[in-house]
């Protein structure tokens, strides 16, 4: 009977041990689960127009408790804009981490498009006071009836599209019969005919896969702006009888076309002949782009019945397309589009906008041949006012440039077999980084297991139970002997 008691104690002894390793056992994955971490990482990926990835920055990398709650905004690029704020999806990353995490952010280049307003009085002065009110009360209510009563016109003209986080510079242009009286510029009471405006994106470009590697989720991010208010131009009546501006004068023709079409019929063009005869003909086009013809050169040009006027000018290098490669964004300035390719009824001295910036400075007009090389026209040099006036017989598409491009298409051949050998070298150099990399990192794994890793833990504690339990079942054996 004391022998069957003995046996009883041990047999609960026994199980009160190996209860107590069971309890043991579950309890150390359950702490080493609650303090291990996980790693966000926050990688910006920065987009060209065509949709094409042009770099990939890691902006932000933490460590966090498994389990914590984390929140990632948007950041800001120049010239660039948020991609998922442009199709109204949450751009605020806000999630509950449980294992190691990667948060993508996609950035596209930002696009503005600027309106200029255009303000023709009927008056030959304004009052300081008429201005002011133009400019505060006047849009507000639209019920100044002396303002009202003087207004011949009011004109909206989009001036131009330019990249998030360029300066703008808007040129006040001319109009028949009036004269700019005055506009504000950016500093106080300092006056211009060139308005200056900080761009901000309204909209992109940008073509991007619709499937996300990152679900958004909170709260949206305020939108960009448009560039702030639009520029504002005055003009009144032109009181000067010189004839040199508008109309016809005592020995210069012009007609402006920038309002009524740039293209001018067969009967227009047969009264610009007639008048040639004993007038130069100034013809005044759009982007402030003026044709000049001197007296009694102007002819018919065979198998032309009408001739197109009209230009478009690209100033934003982004928006260049069959240019050579040497021309850079460094030497760029602009590109002129003539809607008329051919010949010109005489050579014509063409004036057009460079930049008051370039006062002074010495630039190169290029003609864009077919075949993307370039042929030189002429250098000109920048006026005061920031124009350039070069004579040519024929048009077509043509660059200004800050550097003469002579004998680049040459060199340029061997320059890119030079770069294509160093892109070679850089690629051989990274794949060894990337091995070395890879080889450290299984290294790593090896020596330090993960934190959090539990597998070697209970293989211990087993271990010691089996142990405890032969030592247990040896000690029973001696003891019955």
């Amino acid at each position: 009977m004391k022998q069957k008691s003995k046996w009883k104690k041990k047999i609960a002894k026994f199980l009160s041990v190996m209860l107590g390793c069971v309890i043991f056992t579950t309890a150390i994955p359950i702490y080493a689960s609650e303090q291990s971490t996980c790693k966000v990482t926050i990688v910006d990926e920065l987009f060209d127009d065509d949709g094409n990835i042009v770099d990939s920055v890691v902006r932000q990398e933490d460590e966090v408790a498994n389990g914590t709650i984390v929140r990632y905004m948007p950041t800001y690029y120049e010239g660039y804009t948020n991609y998922d704020s442009q199709k109204n999806k949450n751009t605020i990353y806000q999630e509950k981490i449980t294992e190691d995490t990667t948060v993508y952010y996609r950035y596209v280049p930002g696009y503005c498009k600027i309106e200029a307003r255009y303000l023709l009085f009927d008056v030959t002065e304004l009052t300081e006071d008429e201005i002011y009110r133009i400019g505060n009360t006047y849009w507000e209510d639209g019920n100044d009836e002396e303002l009202c009563q003087k207004l011949h016109s009011d004109t909206w003209e989009e001036v131009g599209e330019y990249r998030a986080g360029d300066i703008a510079e808007i040129k006040a242009p001319s109009f028949e019969g009036y004269k700019l009286v005055t506009i504000n510029s950016d500093e106080a009471g300092v006056w211009s005919d060139v308005i200056t405006r900080k761009c901000y994106s309204d909209y992109v470009k940008a073509v991007l896969p619709d499937e996300y590697k990152t679900e958004y989720r909170g709260e949206e991010c305020a939108g960009g702006s448009n560039g702030g208010f639009s520029p504002t131009f005055l003009y009144v009546l032109d009181t000067d009888d010189s004839g040199s501006d508008a109309g016809i004068g005592e020995d210069i023709y012009t007609i402006d076309l920038s309002e009524t079409g740039t293209t001018l019929s067969n009967d227009k063009f047969t009264e610009l002949l007639r008048e040639n005869v004993a007038n130069d003909v100034v013809i005044k086009s759009s982007n402030n782009v003026t044709f000049s013809f001197e007296k009694g050169k102007m002819s018919v040009v065979e198998g032309i019945d009408s001739y197109d006027f009209g230009t478009s000018v690209i100033v934003n290098y982004t928006e260049l397309s069959d240019v050579p490669e040497y021309v850079t964004e460094n030497n760029f300035i602009s590109k002129i589009h003539f809607n008329y390719s051919g010949k010109l009824p005489a050579t014509a001295s063409i004036t057009f906008y460079a930049g008051t910036d370039k006062e002074g400075q010495t630039l190169y007009y290029y003609l864009c041949n077919a075949d993307k090389s370039t042929t030189l026209i002429q250098s000109v040099v920048v006026d005061g006012n920031g124009y350039v006036t070069v004579k040519q017989e024929h048009c077509s598409d043509y660059i200004l440039v800050s550097e003469e491009l002579k004998e680049k298409d040459v060199k340029i051949e061997e320059v890119n077999k030079q770069e294509t050998t160093t892109v070679e070298t850089n690629t051989q150099e990274t794949t060894t980084v990337e091995t070395n990399t890879q080889e450290t990192k299984v290294t790593s794994e090896i020596k330090s297991p993960k934190t959090g890793d539990n597998t070697h833990v209970e293989l211990y504690i087993s271990m010691i139970c089996i142990c405890a339990i032969g030592l247990l079942l040896v000690g029973m054996k001696k003891r019955l002997q």
